[in-house]
């Protein structure tokens, strides 16, 4: 199943399409985290894995959701990986799948939804980005 939400009836087109050799690889100081949902109507889970081909020891985190973006789809599990990535740079186990907390049309209820938000803030806060914000005059109001 794919669905194309808003981008149903488009008619703009690229000018330019990128297209490398396919036996082009790229080494980079860090392995670099692909992420992408799977039913994403502009980057195609497909174009995820065509892109990590070219990038040895990369990965692709596979989020189980509709919409652009894994943020359209708050997944715990997720932001657990891209945490622990940015933090340490660990790398999911190739071929991991996050669910997201809810699915698209679903609505969450007020709990599920302060549930949410106490773990973000929890995330938030593990990883000192309060402080260090604070420190640098980045956030008011905390």
């Amino acid at each position: 199943m794919y669905f194309k939400m808003s981008c149903v009836g488009r008619t703009i087109r690229p000018k330019w399409h990128f297209a490398p050799d396919e036996n082009t690889k790229t080494k980079t100081s860090h392995p670099i985290l692909f992420v992408n949902n799977v039913y994403d109507s502009i980057t195609p889970l497909e174009s995820a894995y065509n892109n990590s081909a070219h990038f040895p020891g990369s990965v692709v985190l596979t989020q189980n959701a509709y919409g652009h973006c894994s943020s359209s789809a708050p997944s715990s599990c997720t932001t657990r990986h891209l945490r622990a990535y940015f933090q340490n740079g660990t790398l999911p186990e190739p071929g991991t799948v996050c669910e997201p907390e809810y699915h698209f049309f679903e609505s969450p209820g007020a709990r599920a939804q302060d549930e949410l938000s106490a773990a973000a803030w929890e995330m938030f806060e593990k990883a000192d980005v309060v402080r260090v914000g604070n420190n640098m005059g980045m956030i008011h109001g905390v």
